[in-house]
């Protein structure tokens, strides 16, 4: 079993799904999820005495708007040498890059991809990696452009793909389809429209969660579960608008 975890709005918890018939410890790893990459010195103690192995860093995201496709919100001084792990370029890609999206587009946009990680990895010293993650979370209409997206990319890259999977895309997997890869992360969180008046947890109702995988014993790809150990705040003014506030505490109110 592995846990990778978040700090604060940074990374991410993961832990690989499985029967486990005795505790055992599992390694941490982290996603790290921000334009500008700056590591403190509290985050870097916590990597050391966690013994991280690996960090997912999000190294590009990509959008297609007025039919053109590009990358957008890529980071910045980004430095593999700042901490001692295994970095996993990961990208982002936005549902409707893929809509209505030809075929040969598709497989021009996989090696513009690549070679955008490639360079982005090479100019932060990151000489090797063996694994790229993508995230993006598709719908039935996007579904074909994005499995063979994932499948070009694979072979162009040689590495090995994982990619993120949603509740809903376990709960439906008939109608979703399954992706063509060895291994997906679940993103178990987002349960529930934050903006909605409720007292139950916005960012993660284990209720809610257990209804979508009461059936994830049958999904048939290796999956890793991504846990939130972030926190928001919800406030309402006085004309009903409602503000998410991130990295919020009950020490804030004090």
């Amino acid at each position: 079993m592995k846990f990778l975890f978040r700090f604060l709005t940074l990374f991410t918890i993961i832990s690989l799904v499985g029967c486990i018939s005795e505790t055992k410890k599992s390694p941490i790893d982290f996603y790290y999820w921000r334009s500008n990459y700056s590591v403190n010195e509290t985050e870097k103690k916590a990597v050391d005495s966690l013994k991280v192995e690996n960090i997912y860093v999000r190294f590009f995201d990509v959008d297609k708007k007025l039919n053109k496709i590009s990358p957008v919100g890529i980071i910045q001084n980004f430095d593999a040498t700042k901490l001692n792990v295994n970095y996993i370029p990961t990208v982002f890609i936005t549902n409707q890059t893929f809509l209505n999206t030809s075929k040969d587009q598709v497989k021009i946009l996989a090696k513009d991809v690549y070679n955008f990680l490639s360079e982005t990895a090479e100019r932060g010293s990151l000489k090797n990696f063996n694994e790229i993650q993508i995230d993006c979370d598709w719908t039935k209409s996007t579904r074909e452009n994005y499995f063979m997206f994932l499948s070009e990319l694979k072979h162009i890259s040689g590495k090995k793909l994982s990619a993120t999977l949603r509740l809903h895309q376990v709960k439906f997997k008939e109608q979703e389809g399954v992706p063509p890869l060895d291994k997906m992360v679940l993103m178990c969180y987002a349960t529930e429209n934050p903006t909605d008046q409720s007292e139950n947890n916005s960012i993660l109702d284990l209720k809610i969660a257990k209804d979508y995988l009461k059936n994830l014993n049958d999904y048939p790809i290796r999956l890793d579960v991504a846990l939130p150990i972030y926190s928001w705040a919800i406030l309402t003014n006085h004309q009903g608008r409602i503000k998410l506030i991130n990295s919020f505490s009950e020490q804030d109110l004090i």
